[in-house]
């Protein structure tokens, strides 16, 4: 019987060897190659909404390799309780790193009302 082969290999390391999920690479390489073409990081935060398997853990780690990230660290927002919790995370982080908060459930609403939020819904291509 053969070895089990190692999959990440697989993984993409670019939003652009990424297949499926149109509406959101459009709006990522969007987002991505304007700061790039500016000569500055990604300055806002991303909130990617969208149900479990639809890409937006992947379509991270291809915004963090895009824009050489130092570091890519995910934490799950239920760990978060208090804007105390996410500084404190924050402060741990080395400079040029991606923090990543996985979430189930996200009240997209709610978050909207965020200035400065780009929010990436996965939704569109995934549930249709």
């Amino acid at each position: 019987m053969d070895a089990p082969k190692d999959l990440s290999a697989a993984e993409p390391d670019s939003i652009y060897q990424m297949i499926g999920q149109t509406t959101v690479r459009n709006q990522v390489t969007t987002l991505v190659d304007a700061a790039q073409q500016d000569g500055r990081m990604v300055d806002s935060p991303i909130l990617m909404v969208g149900p479990g398997g639809c890409g937006k853990t992947q379509t991270a780690r291809c915004i963090a390799s895009m824009v050489c990230a130092a570091d890519f660290r995910t934490v799950l927002a239920s760990s978060l309780r208090t804007p105390a919790d996410l500084a404190a995370c924050l402060l741990e982080l080395p400079a040029g790193a991606v923090l990543f908060s996985a979430s189930r459930h996200t009240d997209v609403t709610r978050a909207e009302r965020f200035d400065g939020v780009y929010i990436v819904d996965f939704r569109t291509d995934c549930c249709t």
